[in-house]
């Protein structure tokens, strides 16, 4: 495996807004969007990695977009850096 992995709660803390860990497992089981976090059971804990976090904001936005008339996406550059900054988008 060449990503790096972390914890979910670790992975809370590298997202704007604070999610909770809760949300994250949440994302794991049942997904947003239609989209499910990509995650590995490792030693009873569940692992996530910065690159899988990419693609599920990368999806989930997508998704969020192609659903809705009105493209949000690109009125909120903050929103963009903050997690690229965070090192979640590249």
């Amino acid at each position: 495996m060449i990503e790096n992995l972390i914890t979910l709660a670790e992975a809370a803390r590298l997202l704007p807004g604070n999610p909770s860990p809760s949300s994250l497992w949440r994302w794991r089981t049942k997904g947003c969007h239609g989209v499910k976090l990509r995650a590995w059971l490792i030693g009873g804990r569940w692992h996530t990695s910065r690159e899988a976090l990419q693609a599920f904001v990368a999806a989930t936005t997508a998704a969020a977009q192609a659903a809705s008339d009105d493209d949000a996406g690109e009125r909120s550059p903050g929103l963009a850096r903050e997690l690229e900054a965070a090192g979640v988008l590249s």
